[in-house]
């Protein structure tokens, strides 16, 4: 495909790096909805999107890469709606957690907006290192970060 060829469909890179970013959030955030609804605590929730969100960015390499890399590189305008994306999802992560709290499944003394961070961070850095020829698949990858979060909640020296 020819340069010329893509900007016929976008006005700019800025376009198109939205689009690429707007794709990103719905599937992330289906998958929210989809942790949100089943049957299983809040504790095993925050365990379940990290497992799935991790599974989804390591099939999804390249689009990980612009998800959280590239995405400060958009207009303004843009940039506004992508910070409040990124600020749903991170709160939806921390409400796991300062439910988990209420609920006495994690001590009173944690700090869920430390812990969502970490784990946020955890999440962005996977693609990075991860090798997709290696002997560990993506979705084992991702089940051990999803026990990996569980284990960092509900730790019992807060």
């Amino acid at each position: 495909m020819h340069k010329a060829s893509v900007y016929h469909y976008y006005r700019s890179k800025d376009a198109i790096l939205f689009d690429i970013l707007t794709f990103a959030d719905q599937e992330i955030s289906d998958l929210m909805d989809k942790e949100e609804f089943k049957d299983i605590s809040d504790l095993e929730k925050v365990g379940r999107f990290v497992s799935t969100h991790v599974a989804w960015y390591l099939r999804h390499p390249a689009i990980a890469r612009v998800a959280f890399q590239e995405w400060m590189g958009l207009s303004r305008e843009a940039l506004d709606i992508q910070r409040e994306r990124r600020r749903r999802y991170g709160h939806f992560v921390r409400n796991k957690i300062e439910q988990c709290q209420a609920q006495g499944l994690i001590p009173a003394a944690a700090n869920p907006v430390v812990m969502s961070n970490f784990i946020n961070g955890a999440v962005a850095a996977a693609n990075i290192w991860f090798n997709p020829d290696g002997p560990a698949t993506a979705d084992a990858i991702a089940e051990e970060f999803g026990k990996i979060a569980i284990s960092i909640v509900s730790r019992k020296d807060s």
